[in-house]
């Protein structure tokens, strides 16, 4: 009696630690696989809020950097040219709306896949230990959306070709300051996800090889117990709330 009450244990142990695994797993797969990543931050594009607050912070880079009204009078003609400054207070209200546009272009959305991308190529470069130019010490982890803002300024007829600062369209995803933390974070986040897999299959196996005698009830009760691992609801996708737009985080 007080065997069948350790393996019961084993496998109630077993499904916890398990469905903690699932967890692990899939959080070291969105924070540390690029094409995860990538993949993920596309699917947050799709969603309003996200699009609002991202444009949102390309019209604002776009006009705290370039001299709109001076690009919009360099292209009228003389007489034209006190009419610049009314056209860009105008082109402000319109702008919001082309780049609102803009976001749902393929073209767009290729480059802000890209950019994702070498951010999070930079921010493992970084976390693991930095090699070649980057470096861990006082480096920061940023999305560079500086060619979508000109992208935008392009649609709006603004020339801003080697006018934008290198880092006038940069949101910033890690702090130097944060630096040590996400380190530890990712290294206890690698050994979690190889650690409890393993240990929640081991328990599974130690309790029925223990269940002598009525090894098939322990074998279908390891079955609810992978049932129920299966059913753990991992967060939602990003992009089903403006919260999780890091994009938000620029414009503060």
């Amino acid at each position: 009696m007080r065997l069948r009450r350790t393996v019961i244990a084993l496998i109630i142990l077993a499904s916890v630690i398990g469905f903690f695994a699932v967890f692990a797993v899939w959080a070291k797969r969105q924070l540390l696989e690029t094409n995860t990543w990538t993949e993920t931050s596309s699917q947050l594009l799709e969603n309003k809020d996200v699009q609002v607050a991202v444009s949102g912070f390309l019209v604002d880079s776009l006009y705290k950097n370039v001299n709109v009204e001076r690009e919009l009078a360099a292209t009228l003609p003389p007489r034209l040219k006190p009419l610049a400054g009314p056209a860009a207070g105008g082109l402000r209200q319109l702008a919001d709306r082309v780049a609102l546009e803009a976001l749902g272009h393929p073209r767009v959305q290729l480059l802000w896949e890209d950019a994702n991308r070498q951010a999070h190529a930079a921010f493992l470069n970084i976390v693991e230990g930095g090699n070649g130019t980057v470096s861990t010490q006082g480096g920061d982890v940023t999305l560079d959306l500086g060619t979508l803002a000109a992208q935008v300024g392009g649609q709006l007829g603004v020339n801003v070709a080697g006018k934008l600062p290198p880092q006038a369209a940069e949101i910033h995803i890690l702090q130097s300051n944060e630096l040590s933390f996400a380190q530890d974070l990712v290294n206890l986040l690698r050994k979690l996800a190889i650690v409890l897999p393993a240990v929640a299959l081991a328990l599974y196996a130690l309790a029925i090889y223990l269940a002598r005698g009525w090894r098939r009830r322990a074998l279908r009760a390891s079955g609810i117990g992978f049932i129920v691992i299966g059913m753990n609801p991992r967060p939602a996708r990003p992009g089903a709330s403006p919260r999780h737009c890091y994009a938000t985080r620029g414009r503060r």
